[in-house]
């Protein structure tokens, strides 16, 4: 799963030996000018995917425009999902900056559909509003506008949980959790310009008590994700 500007081209780069979806960019699967939206799919049609996969021999496939509607009924047989997580305020702060906008509130407001020239395809996506990760991760991803409530994160905390595999940008030890994919590249082999920029956050309008407030949430997700990394460090 590609959180926006939390790693998620170098988790796929660092995959790149692996069979992937012909044609895909950035590692999600496309079919006659469109992202495949997998995870609009419910058990039965998301079984037939699943199984269109297995027999492409497909061993990598991105999802960064959300997590699935239907998690409940979803098989995870056969499947093992992996994410990078990036410290809530670094990672708003360079979207702001990608999205060329140096006020925060402004940012959230402003409600963004994704486009792309190849396309007539478009959907709303949400990584410039607050909570972004916990609202992902409740299958939220084309509803950028949802109020989360004490409910939406536990949720993700459950949807989070059944990650094999929770690297934190911020950490970089917990990069030794890739060392179980036998074809993976090292992160020396690919260096992504994006995890060492300088973000220049002084250029943007933001305070950071306020921000935490407002991202009460995915602060709370994110000390989880950190306690579920660690804990897969330690049964290597």
């Amino acid at each position: 799963m590609h959180f926006h500007k939390a790693g998620g081209t170098t988790i796929n780069a660092l995959f790149d030996k692996y069979c992937k979806w012909e044609p895909n960019k950035n590692g999600n699967p496309w079919l006659n000018n469109n992202i495949i939206p997998f995870w609009n799919y419910k058990k039965d049609k998301f079984n037939i995917f699943k199984n269109i996969l297995h027999k492409k021999g497909i061993e990598f496939v991105a999802f960064e425009w959300n997590y699935f509607k239907f998690f409940n009924e979803i098989d995870y047989k056969n499947i093992e999902l992996i994410t990078c997580i990036r410290e809530p305020y670094k990672r708003f702060i360079s979207n702001m900056i990608v999205d060329k906008h140096i006020n925060s509130y402004n940012y959230n407001n402003k409600n963004i559909k994704w486009p792309w020239s190849e396309s007539n395809q478009t959907f709303f996506v949400n990584y410039n509003k607050y909570n972004y990760y916990t609202k992902m991760l409740n299958g939220f991803g084309d509803i950028p506008n949802i109020e989360l409530n004490d409910t939406h994160i536990e949720i993700a905390k459950q949807n989070l949980s059944k990650f094999s595999t929770i690297i934190i940008l911020d950490d970089s030890e917990t990069f030794n959790l890739l060392k179980k994919y036998d074809k993976i590249h090292t992160l020396d082999q690919h260096k992504n310009k994006n995890m060492h920029k300088n973000m220049h956050e002084n250029s943007c309008v933001i305070d950071f008590e306020e921000f935490k407030r407002l991202n009460h949430y995915d602060y709370e997700l994110y000390e989880y994700a950190k306690e579920l990394s660690y804990l897969q460090l330690n049964v290597l």
